[in-house]
């Protein structure tokens, strides 16, 4: 059975019959198959996966065996891009790039503290969305902190 779709099937109530309208098929010489309603239905249901089989099928550019090739042409094609991105990322003037663009839109320098108006500098740059919630959930603690004890441990 090929793909099923409503306008392919036909019921003839005065037979009890299903009519399924295929493409002409070579091999078999005909285009149309015609079932009993109990045996349509259960070749329809064979089709059905099992309850938790996954079953999706990819064509095309989804298919995994041409996502593998794209990936493949797109190693050696580019292979010094990479190392070009990597230096970029590890270079001081692009750290403090971000810096400059936010200052420049927003008119305020990220790199001064809004308290004391110190300069500072990046230490880290994190980007694990697991450790960012590990340290806000650490700041949210500290802010009931009291006062004295905050500067203490500072």
């Amino acid at each position: 059975m090929s793909l099923v779709s409503l306008k392919k099937i036909t019921y003839v109530k005065e037979m009890a019959k299903v009519i399924y309208h295929t493409k002409y098929n070579k091999y078999f010489g005909e285009n149309v198959k015609i079932f009993t309603a109990t045996d349509f239905i259960a070749e329809l249901t064979q089709h059905i996966p099992p309850k938790g089989v996954h079953l999706i099928r990819y064509y095309g550019l989804y298919s995994s065996r041409t996502r593998g090739k794209m990936k493949k042409k797109a190693d050696k094609a580019t292979p010094e891009i990479r190392e070009v991105h990597e230096e970029e990322h590890s270079s001081k003037e692009s750290r403090k790039a971000w810096a400059r663009l936010i200052q420049k839109v927003y008119e305020v320098d990220p790199l001064i503290c809004p308290e004391c108006e110190s300069k500072m500098r990046i230490v880290a740059i994190i980007q694990d969305p697991y450790e960012l919630d590990r340290i806000v959930k650490c700041l949210e603690k500290r802010a009931n902190v009291p006062v004295v004890l905050e500067k203490a441990a500072v």
